[in-house]
């Protein structure tokens, strides 16, 4: 017999990475948290199906920025994985390596806190 692993990926809000609206990234960021609660509620294979958190939040790699509190949200939901979206969309790519080590620094430090994995 074959197990058949079954990934999800909900509906995220796509902005170009090379836009200059900061308003709309933070719109985006939230608008596709809000549409992950939406997917958990009415998720009805939970057991058989893994549905994925996409961490968003443009370009904004501050301390405290959107994509940082991207994944102080994801992880509260306590999803079986992550994606990172918003990046290879016409970005330089030292950009979007520091989005890529951001993001994946961020998740080390929060999982560690939050469920002592590492």
């Amino acid at each position: 017999m074959v197990d058949i692993l079954i990934l999800l990926f909900f509906l995220d809000d796509v902005v170009s990475s090379v836009s200059v609206d900061p308003s709309r990234f933070h719109e985006a960021t939230f608008r596709t948290i809000r549409w992950l609660d939406r997917c958990i509620s009415s998720h009805s294979n939970p057991t058989s199906q893994n549905l994925f958190g996409i961490v968003q939040g443009g370009l904004d790699v501050n301390i405290g920025g959107l994509r940082e509190q991207c994944v102080e949200e994801l992880i509260k939901r306590d999803c079986p994985g992550y994606a990172i979206g918003g990046v290879a969309g016409g970005e330089d790519k030292e950009l979007f390596w520091r989005v890529v080590a951001k993001v994946s620094f961020v998740f080390l430090c929060l999982l560690d806190r939050f469920y002592d994995y590492f």
